[in-house]
């Protein structure tokens, strides 16, 4: 592995840390406007795509649906 290399790895883990121990995302969009642009926690900091804040966003609305249902 090269430096590059380890280093990008490093900061996709470091990533993946801040999201992962995030307590609740809220997603704001990095470049508006832009195709394809990603986004970015204002809680954690850490960084995300479009896919990835689709799914964390369906989660917690089946979440609340399913909690409701109880």
């Amino acid at each position: 592995m090269t430096l590059d290399a380890r280093s990008l790895m490093a900061a996709v883990k470091a990533n993946l840390g801040a999201l992962e121990g995030c307590p609740g995302h809220r997603f704001e969009r990095i470049a508006p406007g832009q195709i394809f642009s990603k986004y970015r926690c204002a809680v954690c900091g850490g960084t995300a795509d479009l896919d990835f804040k689709t799914g964390y966003e369906q989660g917690l609305q089946h979440g609340k649906t399913s909690a409701g249902a109880v």
